[in-house]
């Protein structure tokens, strides 16, 4: 910043009138005072009317740079929180902190307190959110840095490995075993020559829909033991979210 200032004082001695200089002599002005000066090495002199001079070198030291670091954006999963933090990084003269989190619903702070009361913070996102820290020092300094917490569900997603249909309990369909899914778009088994066995698309998922899929049939006969490949597409939250994803893999049916 162009805030720094030479001001020359108690000047005696010389013939009026004085001028001053802070480029060596390069130019002259009447007044003693420089202002907004960057940081540097200045040759201050002063003549007076004989043109007698007088020169002295100052030095505007340039205090450092205030900055902070956020680090990178990270991945966490839904639930999880992330501890925000500038401790170390900031100097003894801070004024003020301030930390805002931006999603989908807009702006809002979440930590406006006294410095000592900001330095870190815990935050646990909803959605996925650009946080900001914005800082102050007493000098008018102000430095920011942002970083994106991206969100991701947790999602227990199993297909069993094994079939049993003539098993009365476990294992006697082969569904999406899972309640973090919400619909099944579509479910393909085929034999090791590619032949298609079973298919079905838009049903329920979970446990309590587990008869939609596949009980070892093909035609209404039983098939032979064996191992069987799979394909699976399964949607999240809702049917028609969009939150799609594709699994693949294979069942062994066992007799």
């Amino acid at each position: 910043q162009r805030d720094g200032s030479i001001t020359f004082i108690n000047v005696t001695g010389g013939q009026a009138p004085l001028q001053y200089s802070n480029n060596g002599g390069t130019s002259f002005q009447a007044s003693p005072v420089f202002n907004n000066l960057n940081g540097g090495t200045y040759t201050m002199v002063i003549k007076d009317a004989t043109g007698c001079v007088f020169t002295e070198t100052i030095v505007i030291d340039e205090p450092p740079l205030l900055s902070i670091n956020l680090g990178n954006d990270i991945i966490i999963t839904k639930g999880e929180s992330d501890t925000l933090s500038l401790i170390g990084q900031l100097p003894d003269n801070l004024q003020s902190i301030q930390w805002t989190a931006t999603d989908t619903a807009g702006v809002k702070i979440i930590c406006n307190l006294p410095p000592e009361q900001c330095f870190e913070v815990i935050y646990k996102p909803e959605i996925s959110t650009t946080i900001c820290a914005t800082v102050e020092d007493q000098n008018g300094c102000i430095a920011e840095d942002c970083k994106v917490i991206n969100l991701i569900k947790a999602r227990n997603v199993i297909f069993s490995n094994i079939l049993q249909p003539e098993n009365g309990g476990e294992n006697k369909y082969f569904y999406v075993e899972s309640e973090d899914i919400a619909w099944v778009n579509e479910m393909r088994v085929y034999d090791r020559w590619g032949n298609l066995m079973f298919e079905r698309n838009n049903f329920p998922a979970g446990s309590a829909n587990q008869a939609l899929g596949w009980n070892g049939k093909f035609n209404g006969k039983e098939v032979v033991p064996g191992v069987y490949t799979w394909v699976v597409e399964v949607e999240y939250e809702t049917q028609g979210s969009g939150d799609v994803e594709i699994f693949v893999g294979d069942v062994t049916v066992i007799r």
